[in-house]
């Protein structure tokens, strides 16, 4: 690596990468936190889930993208993927964890359509049990997706480097099938875009239904109306714009030869790390856009001694995607008086 690729490699991951790491994990944490404040409903396990997910995101990248420019650069440490090959084991958990935080925000946009589209149904579909289970089965399939990747190297000993362990990679890995069919089509598919396209059409169904309740339901419009915008769709905004330069480097990568300094190198190393300033953007968002989220915050953090009315992080931060929903009537006054907004998820 020539002195500006390894100057820039370390502008990008060693200093502002590895910055956005550490702020992310401290943000992500509180999150983690910030939900577990007050009763288990679905809405905060699935937004915990997340926020986990994005922590352990960060966590695997700043050791294996952050550290070793640290030390190439500097020198004052060892390059773990030169002294230690098993971290290529260790590095498998990002991809893990970052298609598991994909799928994550599908579940969620699933649970705000049921919410929102389907709200008699909801009870039934998205129960804490049922919630635990669909978590659960979105870890086990994308671990198993992922399985090939613990395949396609092996740890030898060499015979250069006075019987020290390196890497190579095996004949699975250098296979056709390997490099082209699941690395460069299958994974797109899975971690963008079959998640991407879930996500947009269940936004504009979401959308669509608020919009038809907001036409009957004038009254009550505004306050929820206002939070669906700037939560819902300014997560599955930045999700998108993040998400999808990956997803053209992705076959650009295996596509293409390139070396380092070229324009394909750059833009690869820009589209990795706009996957990590997602993974840190939501608890900005969910503290910009969700007043009762910074008030559980505090809560959690004993900053302050009122406590959320009623409800906990997950269902404060998501009671805006419920507002515009009636009630049903209750016996002592007609329908037409009773079409109050639905707080619970």
């Amino acid at each position: 690596m020539n002195v500006e690729c390894g100057v820039f490699s370390f502008v990008t991951w060693g200093v502002f990468g590895s910055g956005l790491c550490v702020c992310g994990c401290v943000a992500n944490a509180l999150s983690v936190r910030a939900f577990q404040h007050g009763p288990r409903r679905p809405s905060s396990t699935l937004l915990q889930s997340l926020a986990a997910t994005d922590l352990v995101l960060l966590f695997t990248v700043f050791v294996t993208d952050a550290v070793p420019y640290i030390c190439d650069f500097a020198r004052t440490c060892d390059n773990p993927w030169t002294t230690w090959p098993y971290i290529r084991y260790f590095w498998i958990i990002t991809p893990v964890s970052h298609m598991c935080s994909i799928w994550f925000v599908t579940l969620i946009a699933l649970n705000r359509y049921w919410a929102v589209c389907r709200p008699h149904d909801i009870g039934r579909v998205w129960t804490d049990g049922r919630t635990a289970v669909y978590l659960i089965s979105a870890v086990v399939v994308v671990v198993t997706f992922n399985l090939p990747r613990f395949f396609e190297y092996r740890i030898v000993t060499s015979d250069v480097d006075n019987g020290t362990f390196v890497e190579e990679r095996t004949a699975f890995g250098l296979t056709y099938s390997y490099k082209v069919v699941y690395k460069a089509m299958l994974v797109n598919i899975v971690l963008i875009l079959l998640p991407l396209l879930t996500l947009m059409l269940l936004t504009c169904n979401i959308l669509k239904r608020l919009r038809d309740n907001a036409k009957r339901l004038r009254n009550s419009v505004s306050r929820g109306s206002q939070e669906v915008t700037f939560v819902l769709v300014t997560v599955i905004v930045v999700a998108i714009l993040c998400q999808t330069p990956l997803c053209a480097f992705h076959f650009v990568r295996y596509a293409h030869s390139y070396a380092c300094g070229d324009t394909v190198f750059y833009l690869d190393n820009i589209s990795k790390l706009l996957v990590n300033i997602n993974a840190t953007l939501n608890f900005i968002i969910y503290c910009l856009l969700s007043p009762r989220f910074r008030a559980s915050l505090c809560a959690s953090l004993c900053c302050c001694r009122g406590k959320p009315r009623d409800m906990d992080a997950g269902a404060q931060l998501m009671v805006a995607m419920n507002t515009l929903l009636p009630r049903r009537p209750r016996s002592n006054k007609s329908t037409e008086e009773t079409h109050t907004p639905d707080s619970s998820p």
